[in-house]
């Protein structure tokens, strides 16, 4: 809401009250007679200056605490859902998520998936419109969008033109703004998402008033019905196939007529009020580029409307990395390429696509491909021919073993020490050993692809390698007996620096810090220096295999 004039600080601060109070007064009548706007989408600011404060508390936790509080007295008939942005990655734009979807009944759903959101990204407030509009199916049923925002938009992105754009193919479409400890430009600014599509817009500025805007905004009458438009309208729809599916993601347009651009979307199927004349239309889905024309008569009757459906002759490849086959998909980042076989009409580029997810999608023209998956050093790749209108989910089997060593002394338990180190190496081209794998562990964990390799266990007083033989879906468990003793040393005061000598080469092999200290060590004899101050002790021990040897100073 927007005060102009002049007014003391007095006048205002009774102004705001009177909101507020006008608030609850228009809450209690609806709790009395209830009215339904429809299905409800609430939007909820998840980006990271919501952990700013108001009053000495965060904004999350007055939203969290507000929203619990307006939920009680929702009617179960009412169909309500839940949307947050910038709640799971920091810095990126495509954080939104429909955490519940509109139905009757969610209220504690929806006030339990609140309590768990936790702030931390950006604000895109202009895509948070479009998913949640396409969630309510905004084109055949009522629907309200209450939109709870502490700041503007910061993906550049206009969300005024959005609301636009929603206003203009939307049969019943109303957006509610609450701007939650929003300043003057900002609420100016937010303001013309609720003036474009007829909602309201609410400045809470404590949790008083963001209580009376949000029962006021979720328990608003249904926005009335929608007008018949005057003008004529072209509805542009893409299907994979002549038979297939429409396309319903990933797409956009862009319409141009006389040499200009005249248009352009983002929606799945947009609305046009076009002038008579020929037009242009480039397509892009995913990696599938499409040109084509289309003409708007001089003779469509006013509210009348036109269908045209272009035909992209693509497909979707939407692969799973497993195991084994029917198995649980692999969970991690894998690797995928997508390669054409040969020329492919309408690709996006001759290159090969690429991906790093657990399970993406490719959107492609019609053709042959090469398909290849990469997880942690294992490889795979598979043919796929791809058809108009095919939706395929090829399963690639990147079959690996797991290697579980333990290293101990005989007649021990396991030697664990801070400083193991388990290296796996491999034969390389010219014959030399290759690192691929290591870890400081006490005890090996590796996930490798089938072959031969060299397991080995270093400290940096002693080493052992081992080949071994890695199987598909198999564990390896090898126990390696070391051919070693401990040494085990202290001090009664200070902290030393302990140095390990080999006593037949002169060598320094072992050193270390602190008043206790252990090293393993092949047989022989040695000697064990401790320097504390300015003092120095220094002791020859002679080690055998399995065998602990203690020296005190």
């Amino acid at each position: 809401m927007c005060i102009r004039g002049h007014f003391g600080a007095f006048t205002r601060e009774l102004l705001k009250l009177f909101q507020i109070i006008s608030m609850i007064l228009v809450w209690s009548l609806t709790l009395v007679t209830p009215s339904f706007a429809g299905d409800i989408m609430l939007v909820l600011d998840g980006s990271g200056s919501m952990w700013g404060r108001i009053g000495g508390k965060a904004k999350i936790s007055i939203a969290r605490e507000t929203i619990a509080d307006v939920l009680k007295d929702i009617s179960p008939d009412q169909a309500l859902g839940l949307m947050a942005y910038g709640h799971r990655l920091s810095g990126e734009c495509a954080d939104i998520e429909v955490i519940v979807p509109p139905a009757k009944g969610t209220a504690a759903q929806v006030e339990a998936a609140v309590r768990e959101i936790s702030p931390k990204g950006k604000t895109p407030i202009s895509d948070a419109l479009l998913v949640a509009s396409d969630a309510l199916g905004w084109s055949e049923n009522a629907a309200t969008v209450v939109l709870v925002s502490d700041g503007l938009e910061t993906c550049d992105r206009d969300p005024c033109a959005i609301a636009r754009q929603l206003e203009q193919t939307g049969v019943e479409f109303v957006a509610h703004v609450v701007g939650l400890g929003t300043t003057k430009v900002e609420n100016d600014a937010l303001s013309c998402i609720a003036d474009i599509t007829g909602g309201l817009f609410f400045a809470a500025s404590h949790a008083a008033a963001l209580t009376a805007a949000l029962n006021q905004a979720i328990k608003a009458p249904p926005p009335p019905a929608a007008k018949a438009i005057e003008p004529a309208s072209t509805r542009l729809r893409a299907v994979y196939s002549p038979d297939g599916t429409a396309v319903k993601h990933q797409i956009s347009w862009t319409i141009a007529g006389g040499g200009q651009a005249v248009e352009t979307s983002v929606s799945a199927s947009p609305t046009l009020t076009l002038d008579a004349g020929e037009y242009t239309v480039a397509i892009q889905h995913g990696a599938v580029e499409y040109q084509g024309v289309f003409s708007v008569p001089d003779n469509l009757p006013d509210g009348s409307s036109q269908s045209v459906e272009f035909i992209l002759n693509a497909g979707g490849i939407a692969p799973l990395a497993v195991r084994e086959t029917g198995g649980q998909p692999i969970i991690g980042v894998v690797k995928w390429t997508v390669t054409a076989l040969r020329d492919t009409a309408n690709l996006v580029s001759n290159t090969s696509l690429t991906a790093s997810d657990a399970s993406p999608e490719f959107f492609l023209p019609a053709g042959s491909y090469r398909l290849a998956a990469e997880f942690s050093g294992l490889r795979e790749a598979v043919l796929v021919d791809l058809a108009p209108g095919d939706m395929l989910r090829p399963e690639l089997v990147l079959a690996s073993g797991q290697v579980a060593a333990t290293a101990r002394m005989p007649g021990q338990s396991d030697y664990l020490r801070s400083g193991v180190r388990w290296i796996v190496l491999k034969e390389g081209e010219g014959g030399a050993l290759e690192t691929v794998a290591s870890t400081f562990s006490p005890r090996s964990g590796f996930d490798l692809p089938p072959g031969a390799y060299v397991l080995r266990f270093s400290l940096p007083t002693f080493a052992v390698d081992t080949p071994i033989t890695v199987v598909a879906n198999q564990v390896l468990t090898p126990e390696l007996e070391l051919d070693a003793g401990l040494l085990n040393a202290s001090v009664a005061r200070g902290l030393p620096t302990w140095q390990v000598i080999h006593v037949s080469t002169g060598e320094r092999i072992g050193s270390d810090a602190g008043a206790r200290a252990s090293f393993l060590l092949a047989p022989g004899e040695y000697q064990l220096r401790a320097i504390v101050d300015d003092d120095v002790f220094e002791k020859i021990v002679t080690i055998q295999v399995g065998e602990q040897v203690q020296v005190d100073f």
